[in-house]
């Protein structure tokens, strides 16, 4: 393998010149840099990162070592660990013991010998076992998971979901339905977890009224002990299983058999986006368990145990009604849309209550509700928040007013966004439906690249990162337009949309307020601030001579123009950027990051859940909105869309990795703003007003002198 030495001689440069470029670090000039990396490429020089951590104690490693793969919930733990451990740039190994306590210690002792630097372990060793107080682990984090083992006074982490907490709970799921036969089904009773679970259970029930019969085995038993538990008990209300695993078992084998049992089948599971609906599934999240381990890899934890609160059951069944009833819903076309179809025929099948949802095109629903057009037999209506001002009275029953408990659904929003999506003059109108917020998306990958970085130093004495504000984003965005940079790597610096006034009034606004201008929006003219007026129009020109700009165009046009790899940045609303996710066309998977907008004010959109005046069927969009909001068909919702109002959906770590944005979204939406609070302040009449006035001068019909007028004349 050559050396350091070799690529300085072969490339003309100094040993310390070329240990700077390969480490990423130091001054040199980005033509000496290609150079540097070229030769070293072509000599396959590697940096060996891993021979470096071994000089300091440990590899840079990471062992997971779980009793059985097919257990879904260690799956998903591994899952989340080893994409962290990618994240970080540590490697990771996945051992499977079989529940062989000789395995495990074998395995142990090689992670022991290469130095590991993090060995997690759901343990299959009896508790008593002393192998882990005789082990010496020097500087090789032990972790443990779910399973409590004796250390002595070794230090180890252990993390575990609360096994008190959780027989507790279905103990008392078990007394509300008046059970008498139970049987628990669990792993081998030797493992704390399930131990603690049935004590738990045990302790907490109505000893006078139910029996609890216990059966335990490895999962390569589960099928010959499911026949025993199914066959052997004639009469069993409920059965409980530690796995959903061997709750699909006795579900398949009572199928099988054909026996007419009405029992209920209660799984610990995994959080699932589609739920196996033939059970009840009480939810534990090792997706969100298997994020507060990774971050223990470089942070080890101080403190022994960590006991995290288990979650609880998945939302209960209502009874469905025995004659079909209908809705209607009207809402503009779009991803919501679809994905408010597929979710209310979920709803149709568990209520009966079928939702017929029409849908027109933008700006096709702004002219009919501004024109009192909208058909009168329509129940619910989802329109754009910043629709909300204008026309929530005039369309939608004010929510306090109505005789129906609605704090259920109130206590399911994200924190912070019900002043923007639901009140008018401190009065609740509309539901938070598909809230989302302007984002800047931008090639990390084109960001981060060494040479690229150090030719932007050179040419504006400045590192490059994400904009702070619109002056430098117009900068980044003209470097990378190749027309002014023949060295661009990419067509375009950014994204524009000129013909729809209302984008362009969200494209304008942020760099005004950015730009140091305010106003106040008090039910009469605005006032402006002219400088950053005229600044903010000339920088919005600019970034239109960076961009590819259509004639026809909307939110979704300025994502896939990012996603086919021929644009630096992009300015687009969260719930428009599926795209991206898209690997039939997204030429950009895992080369971009997102953070908020340059500047001051951050810009929030989507839309807003309202019941029409015209409504004779409160009763069925009661029942239709429980639903809705519920947590099992908003995480559904939100995997189809991208976007929800609903606190379980960004809880929820399969929607987070779906949509990386959607917690970034969570953290910051309650900071952005849209509508005035004040009340006569018309939005949406000012907003498309300033939009027409920004289209026209973009257009070159009007000058820009002209344009401030009209502007500062709203």
């Amino acid at each position: 393998m050559p050396t350091i030495k070799d690529i300085a001689k072969a490339a003309g440069v100094s040993h310390g010149t070329v240990s700077n470029v390969l480490n990423k670090k130091g001054n040199v000039s980005a033509n000496k840099a290609e150079l540097v990396e070229r030769i070293a490429l072509d000599m396959g020089y590697n940096i060996n990162t891993s021979a470096k951590r071994l000089r300091q104690g440990t590899t840079n490693q990471v062992d997971i070592i779980i009793p059985d793969n097919e257990i879904s919930r260690y799956r998903e733990l591994y899952k989340i660990i080893s994409q962290y451990a990618n994240q970080i740039g540590f490697s990771h190994n996945l051992y499977i013991t079989n529940s062989v306590p000789f395995n495990e210690k074998e395995i142990v002792r090689k992670s022991l010998s290469n130095k590991t630097h993090t060995i997690i372990i759901i343990t299959c060793l009896n508790k008593e076992d002393t192998f882990y107080e005789k082990l010496k682990y020097e500087k090789t984090n032990l972790v443990f998971v779910e399973r409590k083992i004796n250390t002595g006074h070794n230090p180890v982490t252990f993390y575990t979901y609360d096994a008190k907490k959780i027989g507790k709970n279905l103990a008392h799921h078990l007394n509300k339905k008046n059970y008498q036969n139970i049987i628990y089904f669990s792993g081998r009773k030797i493992f704390t977890f399930e131990h603690d679970i049935i004590e738990s259970i045990e302790n907490n029930i109505d000893k006078k009224s139910i029996t609890i019969e216990k059966y335990s085995c490895n999962p390569s038993l589960d099928i010959q002990t499911g026949f025993d538990i199914i066959f052997s008990n004639p009469s069993i209300d409920a059965i409980i299983t530690t796995s959903k695993e061997k709750a699909v078992v006795i579900k398949d084998i009572i199928n099988l058999s054909q026996l007419n049992l009405s029992t209920e089948i209660i799984s610990l599971s995994p959080t699932d986006i589609l739920q196996f609906s033939q059970l009840t599934e009480y939810e534990l999240d090792y997706k969100h368990l298997g994020k507060i381990i990774s971050k223990n890899i470089l942070n080890p934890d101080s403190s022994p145990t960590n006991i995290i609160a288990p979650t609880n059951f998945t939302d209960p069944q209502k009874n469905r009604y025995d004659k079909e009833h209908e809705i209607n819903i009207s809402c503009i076309k779009g991803l919501s849309e679809d994905a408010l179809r597929y979710v209310s025929q979920l709803i149709f099948i568990e209520t009966g209550i079928k939702a017929n949802i029409i849908s027109y095109d933008y700006e096709d629903l702004f002219n009919m509700i501004q024109t009192n057009q909208i058909e009168e037999n329509i129940d619910l209506m989802r329109i754009d928040m910043a629709w909300l001002s204008k026309f929530g009275k005039d369309n939608f029953i004010p929510l306090d007013d109505i005789p129906h408990n609605f704090k259920p659904i109130f206590d399911s929003f994200i924190d912070g966004i019900e002043e923007e999506y639901s009140f008018i003059d401190n009065k609740r109108y509309a539901l938070p439906f598909d809230p989302s917020m302007l984002l800047l998306f931008y090639r990390k990958d084109l960001f981060q690249d060494t040479i690229i970085s150090r030719r932007y130093l050179e040419q504006y004495k400045t590192e490059l990162t994400p904009p702070n504000d619109f002056i430098t984003y117009n900068q980044i965005a003209s470097f990378f337009t190749k027309s002014i940079n023949p060295n661009a790597e990419t067509q375009q610096g950014t994204t524009f949309i000129k013909n729809a006034p209302m984008i362009l009034a969200c494209q304008f606004l942020p760099v005004y307020y950015g730009l140091g201008g305010n106003f106040s929006k008090n039910g009469e003219k605005p006032y402006w601030n002219y400088d950053a007026l005229r600044e903010a129009l000339k920088n919005n020109c600019e970034s239109i001579s960076y961009a590819n700009v259509k004639d026809k165009a909307f939110w979704g046009d300025a994502t896939r123009q990012f996603a086919s790899g021929n644009t630096a940045m992009t300015i687009t609303f969260s719930n428009r950027t599926s795209t991206l996710i898209n690997s039939k066309v997204s030429n950009v998977l895992g080369k971009y990051d997102f953070t908020t907008l340059p500047g001051q004010q951050q810009i929030i959109g989507g839309g807003v859940l309202g019941i029409s005046k015209n409504t004779q069927k409160l009763q069925l969009v009661f029942e239709f909105l429980e639903k809705l909001f519920s947590k099992r068909i908003s995480i559904i919702f939100a995997c189809l869309c991208g976007a929800s109002s609903s606190k379980y959906v960004y809880e929820n770590e399969d929607i987070s990795n779906i949509y990386p944005w959607l917690k970034f979204v969570q953290e910051n939406l309650k900071f952005g703003a849209r509508r005035a609070t004040e009340a006569n302040f018309n939005d949406l009449d000012f907003e498309y007003h300033l939009g027409q006035i920004l289209q026209d001068y973009f257009n070159n019909d009007t000058t820009i002198d002209e344009a401030i007028f009209k502007i500062s004349n709203l």
